[in-house]
């Protein structure tokens, strides 16, 4: 199991992109976004 990574983005990502991928990867199930949730983003 993966208990952490320090994850890079190219410089082109948005913050918005990866404030949201960054909610998806979450160890923590509770803490993960939503599926229902990535819609409104």
């Amino acid at each position: 199991m993966i208990r952490s990574i320090e994850l890079t983005f190219p410089i082109r990502t948005s913050s918005d992109l990866r404030d949201l991928i960054t909610k998806l990867l979450r160890g923590n199930s509770t803490d993960r976004l939503p599926l229902k949730d990535v819609a409104k983003y």
